[in-house]
Parts: structure tokens; C-alpha cells; sequence
């Protein structure tokens, strides 16, 4: 399965000095890692998703979200969230 970031890997971001690979996320079908929580996922989603670069913001986190979003992973608290506290 290929990425939708087939060019460059997208951006390791860290939670408690652990990676978050959303490359290894999207390519597992979007399964949520165990031992981070989702809220956590989804703040490090919104800094990915702000990144300036296109093939950053517009790969494999947004394919995540999206999918996330979709499979009603992201609820609708969580996507409030998500909107109000990052504008």
C-alpha cells in the first residue's frame, strides 16, 4: 500500500519523548497506537495539519484525520475540540 506521502516521510512528532509516526498509522489502517491518548493524537495531528509544507500538512496526518474522523474515532466532543481550542 503506498503512502499518500510517497515523496518524504511525514514529520515524527513527539509524545512524552516517544514517536509518533503517522506514516507507520496510516499504512497499520489508521489503527490508533496504544499507550498515547487520543487527545494527545489529536493535538499533534492539529500542529502536523499547520505544518507550511504540502506534503507534510496535505499527507499522511490529514489521511489520518480523515480516516479517523470517518471511522467516528475522532467523536464530535473531540472534534469540537479540535476547531474551538486551536483557533
Amino acid at each position: 500500500m503506498s503512502s499518500p506521502n510517497e515523496r518524504r516521510r511525514a514529520p515524527i512528532d513527539t509524545h512524552a519523548g516517544e514517536a509518533v509516526d503517522w506514516q507507520r498509522i496510516w499504512g497499520s489502517d489508521c489503527a490508533v497506537p496504544a499507550g498515547v491518548p487520543l487527545d494527545e493524537l489529536v493535538d499533534l495531528l492539529f500542529l502536523a495539519l499547520r505544518d507550511p509544507d504540502p506534503l507534510v500538512r496535505d499527507g499522511d496526518p490529514y489521511v489520518v484525520l480523515r480516516t479517523w474522523i470517518r471511522r467516528d474515532v475522532i467523536d464530535r466532543r473531540a472534534r469540537t475540540r479540535l476547531v474551538f481550542q486551536h483557533s
